[in-house]
C-alpha cells in the first residue's frame, strides 16, 4: 500500500495578507501511551488512600503530593503545536503540568497541507510460538512550510474526521 498525498490547500498562505495577530494552538498526542494514563488515574486515589495511613505527617503529605503529581503529569502530558501566522512562527512544543516546553522556530508562508495514509503493523506473540501481525491503516496530516519543514498536525483513523478537523483548526 502506497503513500497517498491528498493536498487540502494548494496556494500558498502569505502573512503579510493577514492584517491582524492570528495565532492558533493545535493540541496533538498525548505523550504517555494509555496505559500509562490509567496508571496515572490510579495514582491519585491511591494518594488520598495514602494520606490517611499511620505514619508521620509529613511523609504521608509528601508522598500524596508527589503521587498526585506523578498521576496529574501522566494523564495531561501531551504534545502541541502553535502557529504565530504575525510573528512568522511556529512551536512544537509538550504541554507539561501547565508549561509549554519548546522553541519557536521561524517561516515565511505555508506551501500547503496533506494527509498521508500510513499502514501501521504490530506482531504479537504467545508462549506457544504462535505470533500474529495486527495492521491498520491511519491517516496523518501534516503542513509543509518553505523552508521545507514538514509538521505533523494530527493523526485520526477516519480520513473525513481528520479533513474536517484540519479544515477547522488549521492556522489560516
Amino acid at each position: 500500500m502506497g503513500v497517498e498525498e491528498i493536498e487540502v490547500v494548494m496556494s500558498t498562505v502569505k502573512s503579510s495578507s493577514i492584517s491582524h495577530s492570528f495565532q492558533k494552538n493545535i493540541p496533538q498526542e498525548s505523550y504517555f501511551p494509555f496505559t500509562w494514563k490509567i496508571l496515572g488515574a490510579l495514582l491519585i486515589p491511591v494518594a488520598l488512600i495514602l494520606l490517611s495511613l499511620d505514619m508521620s505527617l509529613v511523609l504521608r503529605v509528601f508522598l500524596s503530593l508527589l503521587l498526585i503529581t506523578l498521576g496529574l503529569m501522566m494523564i495531561s502530558t501531551r504534545y502541541g503545536l502553535k502557529v504565530d501566522i504575525e510573528k512568522k512562527t511556529y512551536v512544537v512544543y509538550t504541554w507539561l503540568l501547565g508549561f509549554r516546553i519548546g522553541n519557536p522556530v521561524p517561516f515565511q508562508n505555508i506551501q500547503k497541507y496533506y494527509i498521508n495514509s500510513v499502514k501501521e503493523q504490530a506482531t504479537v506473540s504467545a508462549r506457544s510460538g504462535l505470533s500474529s501481525t495486527i495492521s491498520k491503516e491511519v491517516f496523518k496530516a501534516y503542513m509543509k512550510l518553505d523552508t521545507g519543514d514538514k509538521i505533523h498536525l494530527d493523526t485520526h483513523r477516519n480520513k473525513k474526521i481528520l479533513e474536517s478537523q484540519n479544515n477547522n483548526s488549521a492556522p489560516v
